[in-house]
């Protein structure tokens, strides 16, 4: 199931992430998974442009008691989403998260971006990475 779910996720990641990753598509690979968690893993290539990126969540089975919140890193190091993210939602307050970033010039190697998505009371149907 996870090797289906990793599979879906690079095809679709590939065709959303624009002309940012034409020449390197982005490989985002599930690391770690339970019930009600996920965990990211997408190397960059550091090919000396900044990037603009967002990162989705999408979410069914939303209701009155649901939790959910997003948490990038780079490199290990926390990132603070721009604003106009959504990186928590409680109770009916939408079905998605989202955090947009700006990801700095570095040149030569790659990045690699962490993402951790924790829900209770909801299922994660889609996460996706798209330059915007």
């Amino acid at each position: 199931m996870l090797k289906l779910a990793r599979a879906y996720l690079i095809v679709l990641l590939a065709a959303m992430a624009g002309s940012a990753y034409a020449a390197s598509p982005v490989n985002c690979e599930i690391q770690s998974a339970g019930w009600d968690w996920r965990e990211y893993r997408c190397p960059l290539l550091a090919d000396g442009k900044e990037k603009s990126l967002r990162f989705k969540a999408d979410f069914s089975g939303v209701h009155d008691d649901t939790k959910a919140s997003i948490n990038l890193t780079l490199d290990a190091v926390p990132v603070t989403c721009i604003q106009g993210s959504k990186t928590n939602l409680f109770g009916e307050d939408g079905d998605s998260l989202e955090c947009r970033l700006v990801v700095p010039v570095l040149a030569g190697g790659k990045q690699v971006l962490g993402v951790a998505i924790k829900f209770h009371h909801a299922q994660l149907v889609a996460a996706e990475l798209s330059s915007h």
